[in-house]
């Protein structure tokens, strides 16, 4: 069975080692029961006394959002700003520059192949 603990935000039961309340997304503070350090919910060992941690880790799962318009709604609104922002063309400069490094290396190549052969 898993151990529980209530919120000290709101007193929903949560389970050991999740970093966040299910109800209301208060985070938790857990602490080493050995050496007392504050620890991250997801390590197994204390970085502190590398005590063995005997809670479960969390699963990686994301809670759902308490409003799905509003969810909604601020997804819409990013893909408007991205709408919205002018593509950055590449510089001209640069493509010329690319170019014709290209195109010498490609004639200094053919230059000596030509050469070896004659």
């Amino acid at each position: 069975m898993q151990q529980v603990f209530p919120c000290p935000a709101c007193g929903a039961q949560n389970v050991v080692g999740q970093e966040f309340c299910q109800s209301c997304g208060q985070r938790f503070q857990y602490n080493c029961p050995y050496c007392g350090a504050i620890v991250d919910a997801t390590l197994i060992n204390c970085p502190g006394c590398r005590e063995s941690l005997n809670w479960p880790t969390p699963q990686r799962v994301r809670p759902f959002p308490k409003q799905p318009a509003e969810y909604q709604k601020r997804a819409e609104g990013v893909e408007e700003e991205e709408k919205a922002k002018p593509k950055k063309k590449s510089d001209p400069w640069l493509t010329g520059c690319l170019g014709l490094v290209i195109i010498v290396s490609l004639a200094l190549g053919a230059y000596f192949i030509l050469r070896l052969f004659h």
